[in-house]
Protein backbone atom coordinates (compact mmCIF):
# COMPACT_ATOMS: atom_id res chain seq x y z
CA UNK A 1 0.00 0.00 0.00
CA UNK A 2 0.88 3.32 -0.54
CA UNK A 3 0.61 6.98 0.33
CA UNK A 4 2.47 9.88 -1.22
CA UNK A 5 2.32 13.33 -2.07
CA UNK A 6 0.73 13.52 -5.81
CA UNK A 7 1.72 17.61 -6.65
CA UNK A 8 5.41 18.17 -5.79
CA UNK A 9 6.66 22.15 -6.33
CA UNK A 10 9.55 23.55 -8.27
CA UNK A 11 12.53 23.22 -6.23
CA UNK A 12 10.38 21.25 -3.14
CA UNK A 13 10.27 17.61 -1.93
CA UNK A 14 7.80 15.09 -1.61
CA UNK A 15 7.12 11.82 0.67
CA UNK A 16 6.29 8.85 -0.11
CA UNK A 17 4.88 5.61 2.06
CA UNK A 18 4.99 2.08 1.87
CA UNK A 19 3.88 -0.55 4.01
CA UNK A 20 3.90 -4.18 3.12
CA UNK A 21 1.67 -6.56 5.03
CA UNK A 22 3.49 -9.29 6.52
CA UNK A 23 1.44 -11.52 7.50
CA UNK A 24 2.62 -15.42 6.03
CA UNK A 25 5.85 -14.10 5.43
CA UNK A 26 9.34 -15.06 7.67
CA UNK A 27 12.78 -14.83 6.87
CA UNK A 28 14.54 -12.12 4.02
CA UNK A 29 11.54 -10.22 2.11
CA UNK A 30 12.07 -8.08 -0.73
CA UNK A 31 9.59 -6.03 -2.70
CA UNK A 32 9.64 -3.09 -4.84
CA UNK A 33 7.59 -0.22 -6.35
CA UNK A 34 7.55 1.64 -9.25
CA UNK A 35 6.75 5.96 -9.21
CA UNK A 36 5.80 7.31 -12.11
CA UNK A 37 6.15 11.55 -12.50
CA UNK A 38 6.52 13.62 -15.72
CA UNK A 39 10.30 14.39 -15.08
CA UNK A 40 11.38 14.58 -18.76
CA UNK A 41 14.71 13.26 -17.74
CA UNK A 42 13.73 10.61 -15.43
CA UNK A 43 9.74 9.50 -15.53
CA UNK A 44 10.44 6.44 -13.99
CA UNK A 45 11.78 5.22 -10.37
CA UNK A 46 11.73 2.02 -8.78
CA UNK A 47 11.83 1.65 -4.83
CA UNK A 48 13.24 -1.60 -3.31
CA UNK A 49 12.21 -2.54 0.06
CA UNK A 50 13.76 -5.42 1.70
CA UNK A 51 13.13 -6.90 5.38
CA UNK A 52 13.44 -9.33 7.61
CA UNK A 53 10.68 -10.70 9.10
CA UNK A 54 11.28 -12.42 12.70
CA UNK A 55 8.85 -14.57 14.11
CA UNK A 56 7.51 -14.40 17.70
CA UNK A 57 6.79 -18.13 18.09
CA UNK A 58 7.26 -20.90 15.40
CA UNK A 59 5.60 -24.42 15.04
CA UNK A 60 7.45 -27.01 12.88
CA UNK A 61 5.65 -28.43 11.84
CA UNK A 62 2.83 -26.46 11.73
CA UNK A 63 0.86 -29.39 12.74
CA UNK A 64 1.56 -32.58 13.96
CA UNK A 65 0.46 -35.98 11.96
CA UNK A 66 1.23 -39.52 12.85
CA UNK A 67 0.34 -41.85 10.40
CA UNK A 68 0.25 -45.68 10.73
CA UNK A 69 -0.47 -49.14 9.31
CA UNK A 70 -2.67 -49.96 12.56
CA UNK A 71 -0.14 -52.65 13.80
CA UNK A 72 2.85 -50.26 15.87
CA UNK A 73 3.18 -48.03 18.66
CA UNK A 74 3.75 -44.15 16.63
CA UNK A 75 6.22 -41.64 17.86
CA UNK A 76 6.49 -37.76 16.29
CA UNK A 77 8.24 -34.68 17.02
CA UNK A 78 6.87 -31.35 16.89
CA UNK A 79 9.64 -28.23 17.57
CA UNK A 80 8.39 -24.61 19.38
CA UNK A 81 11.28 -21.78 18.54
CA UNK A 82 11.70 -18.30 18.52
CA UNK A 83 13.90 -15.76 16.88
CA UNK A 84 12.86 -12.81 19.55
CA UNK A 85 16.06 -11.55 21.52
CA UNK A 86 13.73 -11.81 24.71
CA UNK A 87 13.64 -15.45 26.44
CA UNK A 88 10.82 -17.83 25.29
CA UNK A 89 9.07 -19.67 28.41
CA UNK A 90 6.70 -22.42 27.51
CA UNK A 91 4.02 -23.89 29.93
CA UNK A 92 1.71 -26.74 29.03
CA UNK A 93 -1.48 -26.36 29.97
CA UNK A 94 -3.91 -28.56 28.27
CA UNK A 95 -3.77 -31.45 26.56
CA UNK A 96 -7.37 -33.07 24.90
CA UNK A 97 -5.42 -36.55 23.83
CA UNK A 98 -3.89 -37.60 27.34
CA UNK A 99 -5.47 -40.97 27.48
CA UNK A 100 -4.09 -42.01 24.45
CA UNK A 101 -0.73 -40.43 23.94
CA UNK A 102 2.10 -39.00 26.15
CA UNK A 103 4.41 -36.46 25.59
CA UNK A 104 7.59 -34.68 27.05
CA UNK A 105 9.12 -31.32 26.88
CA UNK A 106 12.99 -30.54 26.13
CA UNK A 107 14.48 -27.36 26.37
CA UNK A 108 17.11 -27.87 23.65
CA UNK A 109 18.09 -24.17 23.42
CA UNK A 110 17.81 -22.14 26.20
CA UNK A 111 14.83 -19.63 25.66
CA UNK A 112 14.93 -20.48 21.69
CA UNK A 113 14.51 -23.70 21.09
CA UNK A 114 11.95 -26.42 22.53
CA UNK A 115 11.23 -30.19 21.10
CA UNK A 116 8.18 -31.85 22.27
CA UNK A 117 8.46 -35.79 21.97
CA UNK A 118 4.78 -38.00 21.54
CA UNK A 119 4.08 -41.40 21.48
CA UNK A 120 1.15 -43.61 21.38
CA UNK A 121 0.22 -45.55 24.17
CA UNK A 122 -1.33 -48.44 22.59
CA UNK A 123 -1.50 -49.60 18.74
CA UNK A 124 -3.85 -47.25 17.27
CA UNK A 125 -6.55 -48.98 15.05
CA UNK A 126 -8.40 -46.08 14.40
CA UNK A 127 -7.45 -42.27 13.70
CA UNK A 128 -7.96 -39.48 16.04
CA UNK A 129 -7.43 -36.37 16.60
CA UNK A 130 -6.74 -33.55 19.45
CA UNK A 131 -5.02 -30.69 20.52
CA UNK A 132 -2.39 -29.45 23.33
CA UNK A 133 -2.50 -25.90 24.49
CA UNK A 134 0.87 -24.15 25.76
CA UNK A 135 1.25 -20.72 27.61
CA UNK A 136 3.75 -18.38 26.70
CA UNK A 137 5.78 -15.53 28.02
CA UNK A 138 4.94 -13.34 24.87
CA UNK A 139 1.92 -11.11 25.15
CA UNK A 140 2.03 -10.98 21.33
CA UNK A 141 1.44 -14.73 21.68
CA UNK A 142 0.28 -15.72 25.20
CA UNK A 143 -1.01 -19.40 24.19
CA UNK A 144 -0.06 -21.93 21.40
CA UNK A 145 -2.38 -24.69 20.13
CA UNK A 146 -0.76 -27.61 18.55
CA UNK A 147 -2.81 -29.49 16.75
CA UNK A 148 -2.03 -33.53 16.93
CA UNK A 149 -3.62 -36.08 14.88
CA UNK A 150 -3.38 -40.07 14.39
CA UNK A 151 -3.62 -41.02 10.64
CA UNK A 152 -4.08 -45.37 10.56
CA UNK A 153 -4.48 -46.42 6.75
CA UNK A 154 -4.25 -50.14 6.64
CA UNK A 155 -2.95 -51.76 3.69
CA UNK A 156 -5.44 -53.76 1.75
CA UNK A 157 -5.74 -57.63 2.83
CA UNK A 158 -6.46 -58.58 -0.44
CA UNK A 159 -3.04 -58.19 -3.03
CA UNK A 160 -3.09 -58.32 -6.68
CA UNK A 161 0.18 -58.86 -8.60
CA UNK A 162 -1.32 -56.64 -11.59
CA UNK A 163 -4.54 -54.54 -12.21
CA UNK A 164 -4.13 -54.37 -15.66
CA UNK A 165 -3.19 -57.15 -18.11
CA UNK A 166 -1.44 -56.24 -21.35
CA UNK A 167 -1.15 -58.96 -24.10
CA UNK A 168 0.87 -58.11 -27.13
CA UNK A 169 1.22 -60.70 -30.43
CA UNK A 170 1.76 -61.57 -34.11
CA UNK A 171 -1.45 -62.69 -36.05
CA UNK A 172 -1.63 -66.36 -35.84
CA UNK A 173 -0.26 -67.08 -32.07
CA UNK A 174 -1.90 -67.67 -29.11
CA UNK A 175 -1.44 -65.09 -25.95
CA UNK A 176 -1.81 -65.22 -22.50
CA UNK A 177 -0.71 -63.74 -19.28
CA UNK A 178 -1.27 -64.55 -15.69
CA UNK A 179 -2.77 -62.20 -12.31
CA UNK A 180 -1.91 -63.25 -8.88
CA UNK A 181 -4.82 -62.50 -6.14
CA UNK A 182 -3.64 -63.44 -2.42
CA UNK A 183 -4.88 -62.41 1.21
CA UNK A 184 -2.53 -61.27 3.84
CA UNK A 185 -5.42 -61.88 6.55
CA UNK A 186 -5.97 -65.36 8.27
CA UNK A 187 -9.80 -64.84 7.06
CA UNK A 188 -9.65 -67.45 4.26
CA UNK A 189 -10.44 -65.39 1.17
CA UNK A 190 -13.12 -66.52 -1.59
CA UNK A 191 -13.37 -65.54 -5.21
CA UNK A 192 -16.56 -65.38 -7.04
CA UNK A 193 -16.79 -64.02 -10.76
CA UNK A 194 -19.52 -61.49 -11.21
CA UNK A 195 -18.84 -59.43 -14.64
CA UNK A 196 -16.72 -59.71 -17.59
CA UNK A 197 -16.60 -56.66 -20.73
CA UNK A 198 -14.30 -58.86 -22.96
CA UNK A 199 -14.76 -60.54 -25.84
CA UNK A 200 -15.73 -64.54 -26.17
CA UNK A 201 -12.14 -64.62 -28.11
CA UNK A 202 -10.32 -63.92 -24.49
CA UNK A 203 -11.37 -66.81 -22.06
CA UNK A 204 -9.91 -67.14 -18.23
CA UNK A 205 -9.11 -69.58 -15.67
CA UNK A 206 -9.40 -69.61 -12.02
CA UNK A 207 -6.66 -71.72 -10.25
CA UNK A 208 -6.73 -71.73 -6.30
CA UNK A 209 -3.38 -72.38 -5.80
CA UNK A 210 -3.24 -72.35 -1.95
CA UNK A 211 -6.62 -72.87 -0.37
CA UNK A 212 -8.66 -69.58 0.85
CA UNK A 213 -4.75 -67.60 0.61
CA UNK A 214 -3.64 -67.43 -2.94
CA UNK A 215 -5.65 -67.88 -6.31
CA UNK A 216 -3.75 -67.47 -9.86
CA UNK A 217 -6.30 -65.81 -12.87
CA UNK A 218 -5.11 -67.22 -16.64
CA UNK A 219 -5.94 -65.10 -19.61
CA UNK A 220 -5.65 -67.04 -22.89
CA UNK A 221 -6.84 -65.32 -26.45
CA UNK A 222 -7.83 -67.52 -29.37
CA UNK A 223 -5.03 -67.03 -32.64
CA UNK A 224 -6.43 -63.79 -34.22
CA UNK A 225 -6.61 -63.67 -37.89
CA UNK A 226 -6.07 -60.08 -38.36
CA UNK A 227 -4.63 -57.44 -36.60
CA UNK A 228 -7.33 -55.97 -33.87
CA UNK A 229 -6.91 -54.68 -30.65
CA UNK A 230 -9.67 -55.06 -27.81
CA UNK A 231 -10.05 -54.62 -24.48
CA UNK A 232 -12.60 -55.29 -21.24
CA UNK A 233 -12.52 -56.41 -17.99
CA UNK A 234 -13.32 -59.39 -15.18
CA UNK A 235 -14.89 -58.70 -11.60
CA UNK A 236 -14.62 -60.97 -9.08
CA UNK A 237 -16.71 -60.64 -5.53
CA UNK A 238 -15.03 -61.07 -2.86
CA UNK A 239 -16.05 -62.42 0.94
CA UNK A 240 -14.02 -59.21 2.78
CA UNK A 241 -16.18 -56.28 3.36
CA UNK A 242 -13.65 -53.70 3.51
CA UNK A 243 -13.25 -55.12 -0.02
CA UNK A 244 -15.98 -56.68 -1.67
CA UNK A 245 -15.14 -56.18 -5.69
CA UNK A 246 -11.50 -56.74 -7.31
CA UNK A 247 -11.49 -55.74 -11.04
CA UNK A 248 -8.53 -56.62 -13.36
CA UNK A 249 -8.62 -54.99 -17.36
CA UNK A 250 -7.04 -56.72 -20.32
CA UNK A 251 -6.10 -54.95 -23.07
CA UNK A 252 -5.36 -57.18 -26.47
CA UNK A 253 -3.33 -55.47 -28.79
CA UNK A 254 -2.63 -57.89 -32.06
CA UNK A 255 -0.62 -57.23 -35.24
Amino acid sequence: MAHFDRVIPPGGEGKIKLSVNTKGYRGNVSKSARVFSNDPVNNVLRLALKAKILMFIELTPSRLIMRGDGTKILTGELQVSSQMDKPLELTPASFSLEDKISYTMEEVEKGKVFKFSFTTKAVAEAGYKGYLNIKTNFPEKPELRVNVSVNIKKPPRIKMSKRTVRMRGRMGNELSSEVTIETTDDEPLSLSPKKQTFPEKLSYVVEEVEKGKKFKVRFVTKPAQRAETYQGSLTFGTNYKDQPTLRIHVVVQVK
